[in-house]
């Protein structure tokens, strides 16, 4: 979804911001943040709040319930900046779903295209 498209649907509350690692775009809930690359929509961000996937996992869940809602489609990797912690991937062709964790517990959630995520 190009810009235009997400000032159109979520109205003068939308804030974008460039930074050095892209562009960022909030609105309204401090719990979401919108990643625009090449000015569309490239992924989502989750801190907490209620947002959640359609299987339920969301900021808070167990690492465990994460493996046990998406099993064997799980990649994990290191987290580049908490030692203890990991990211789970679920990939598919061209989006992804990653999950933070500390090593037990979501911290944070990514979802959008393969690239971005």
């Amino acid at each position: 979804m190009a810009e235009p498209a997400l000032r159109n649907i979520l109205g003068p509350a939308l804030r974008i911001e460039t930074h050095d690692s892209g562009v960022y775009a909030t609105w309204g809930d401090p719990h979401l943040g919108l990643v625009l690359v090449d000015g569309k929509l490239a992924r989502i961000d989750v801190s907490g709040g209620r947002w959640r996937t359609v299987g339920g996992a969301r900021v808070g869940s167990l690492e465990s319930e994460i493996r046990d809602i998406f099993k064997k489609r799980i990649e994990s990797r290191s987290h580049s900046f908490d030692p203890r912690g990991r990211v789970l991937l679920v990939p598919s062709k061209l989006y992804a779903l990653a999950f933070e964790t500390d090593g037990d517990i979501v911290t944070a959630l990514r979802a959008g295209l393969l690239t971005a995520v």
